[in-house]
């Protein structure tokens, strides 16, 4: 079967974890015997080339053609800049894929939050009605209202966008009920229950299989980062974006501190971009003044971490931690269960799908099989600090925890139980 896969993040410019999910989809579709083609922007790359993926169960090897804009040239990460570039840059990007794609046979799956699936309509209208799949990782213009931005066109052109894809294409898959229910309301006339599927985020292949390595080797992690070595360290990995909440974790650890002795390091890691440099600074900032005022809490950021380092921090810490505002999933909560790690994460909408919560969360925090989940309608520091505390203090049941949660990365989230999936919904839509 031939596949084009399209989105704006591929290897080596992977920003968040809708660029994870088409990595790992490339990866598996190979290996069950697709001809695999990703179609993506170009960042100082080769036009066309082949990507090998490798982890410890072998190598696949992924046709990869690559698309350049007049600033291709100039940009370090494709959402550099304001949304008017951004809008622009993706235009132009969408422009050249069409007159690509416009004579190709084959299903074309369309990845992205709103300029990507709107090429369906080219593809019906002017293309040769290729059967089309659109994947929603995130809505846009949900996270753009969630950050406050007051972008009364950027907000109306990403929604118009976003309804397009919904209507012209075959199917459109989400990652959560959450973001299925977002759709129907936003969009009914576009929206139909046979159109929208759920199909969950799934965890590589590389987090589960990659062994654990040894203690000596988890030291060697520390010193490598020059971080202390006998602390307790919570890891958070994600992209660096005030919608993260990352401020709520390092405040956090003025109430942790006193009622802790021990020393307690807090590692974040992720893909940071140049539009987000003045959160970043405002944060590393503020752990400066929570480090000088507590001498045993060390901050630590290293943003755009290697991503085996990524799988040895999940090996090394404590806990994982993701104090979200937003998050319509949390693939980086899949990856710490994938380790057999303990999450403690915000109320969300992803926190209710992965825990199945409905109603109020108790407050300040409310402990499930796989972890904590903290109430963060008000008191978000005080809550997130006490859920941090009880964790410290309940070594053996955080234990387990992480144990339930590995549990259920190897029962619901292995991409090896839902290639069928993907591919059963590409063979329903071309026939």
């Amino acid at each position: 079967m031939k596949v084009y896969l399209v989105s704006i993040q591929y290897v080596p410019n992977i920003t968040g974890g809708g660029g994870v999910v088409v990595k790992e989809l490339s990866r598996e579709l190979v290996e069950a015997g697709d001809d695999v083609t990703v179609l993506t922007i170009g960042l100082k790359d080769k036009a066309e080339e082949t990507v090998d993926l490798i982890d410890d169960t072998g190598t696949s090897t992924v046709k990869v053609k690559r698309f350049f804009v007049s600033d291709s040239e100039k940009i370090s990460d494709p959402y550099v800049g304001t949304k008017r570039d951004e809008f622009g840059r993706f235009e132009e990007l969408t422009k050249q894929i069409f007159e690509f794609l416009k004579d190709k046979e084959g299903v074309i799956h369309l990845h992205g939050h709103y300029i990507i699936p709107a090429l369906a309509k080219s593809i019906k209208e002017k293309g040769k009605k290729n059967p089309t799949l659109i994947s929603f990782h995130a809505l846009e213009s949900v996270a753009l209202e969630a950050k406050n931005i007051k972008d009364d066109y950027a907000l109306n052109y990403i929604k118009e966008r976003e309804e397009i894809g919904l209507k012209y294409c075959d199917y459109a898959i989400v990652n959560s009920e959450k973001v299925e229910n977002q759709l129907k309301n936003m969009y009914p006339s576009s929206f139909s229950d046979e159109k929208v599927k759920v199909i969950p985020n799934y965890v590589s292949n590389e987090l589960i299989h990659t062994k654990k390595i040894s203690d000596e080797e988890l030291l060697q992690i520390r010193r490598k980062y020059g971080l202390k070595e006998d602390s307790k360290l919570f890891f958070h990995v994600g992209r660096i974006d005030k919608i993260k909440g990352i401020e709520y974790l390092i405040e956090s650890m003025e109430i942790v501190s006193p009622k802790f002795e021990s020393n307690i390091t807090i590692v974040v890691a992720g893909f940071l971009e140049e539009k987000q440099r003045e959160y970043f600074n405002s944060i590393s900032n503020l752990a400066k003044k929570i480090m000088n005022k507590y001498p045993n809490i060390e901050i630590k950021f290293i943003p755009n971490m290697d991503a085996r380092d990524k799988i040895y921090f999940f090996d090394v810490c404590t806990s994982f931690i993701t104090p979200a505002i937003l998050e319509p999933f949390g693939l980086t909560t899949l990856e710490a269960w994938a380790r057999g790690k303990t999450v403690i994460r915000s109320d969300n909408e992803g926190s209710r799908y992965l825990f199945d919560i409905e109603g109020n969360v108790a407050i300040p925090f409310e402990k499930k099989d796989q972890g904590i989940i903290v109430n963060f309608d008000t008191n978000r520091k005080e809550n997130l600090a006490e859920a941090i505390l009880w964790l410290l203090n309940n070594p053996e049941e955080a234990k387990k925890m992480g144990e339930s949660g590995k549990k259920a990365v190897y029962e619901k989230y292995s991409w090896k139980n839902t290639i069928k999936t993907y591919r059963n919904l590409y063979q329903s839509v071309k026939n």
